[in-house]
């Protein structure tokens, strides 16, 4: 049930075959219906079965999912990704408020750069989805170029404990990396 996400920055190097483009959502399974409008039928801690993470298309056309049936981060890939959506699938409510760079960096002491986002949110106390088609890339950020979406992988050694039991490593998931360009 884990998942992980991460942000690549790149510098025009070549495309890896993993990576899809931003228009090639449409090999990722589509997110299930009914994860539109249930909450989980059990408790996670006492029934943890039937909760798998994965990455999924939207029904927008510019939107990805990623989800574990507990809670839900959906980006928005056009015009620059940002999240657009987090929502805590258990009780219905959405975490998110406003739509942000994804990150900052700062290169050699200069100003710091946004790492995708969007502007135009009239209001940063909620969101409305109506709100989203008129909101535009920061011509500043580091835009992204492409996606990958796959399984978790081992990012370094784990050694077990007395109590980690027979849990496998890593832990079964999906993952997501965005890559951006300046």
């Amino acid at each position: 049930m884990a998942w992980a996400q991460g942000l690549s920055l790149g510098a025009g190097e070549a495309e890896s075959a993993d990576f899809a483009s931003l228009d090639d959502c449409a090999h990722l399974p589509a997110l299930p219906s009914d994860e539109y409008v249930m909450a989980p039928p059990s408790d996670w801690l006492v029934a943890p079965s039937g909760f798998e993470a994965g990455v999924y298309r939207t029904r927008h056309a510019n939107e990805i999912a990623m989800t574990n049936g507990l809670i839900r981060r959906t980006w928005r890939l056009r015009p620059n990704a940002a999240t657009v959506g987090f929502d805590n699938l258990m009780t219905g409510a959405s975490i998110l408020r406003a739509v942000k760079p994804e990150a900052y960096v700062k290169l050699d002491w200069q100003e710091e750069m946004p790492v995708g986002g969007l502007l135009g949110q009239s209001d940063g106390a909620y969101l409305k989805s109506e709100w989203l088609e008129q909101m535009t890339a920061d011509p500043k950020a580091f835009r992204c170029t492409v996606f990958r979406a796959g399984k978790t992988k081992e990012r370094f050694p784990w050694k077990r404990t007395p109590y980690s039991g027979d849990q496998p490593w890593p832990p079964p998931g999906a993952s997501l990396t965005l890559r951006f360009e300046s």
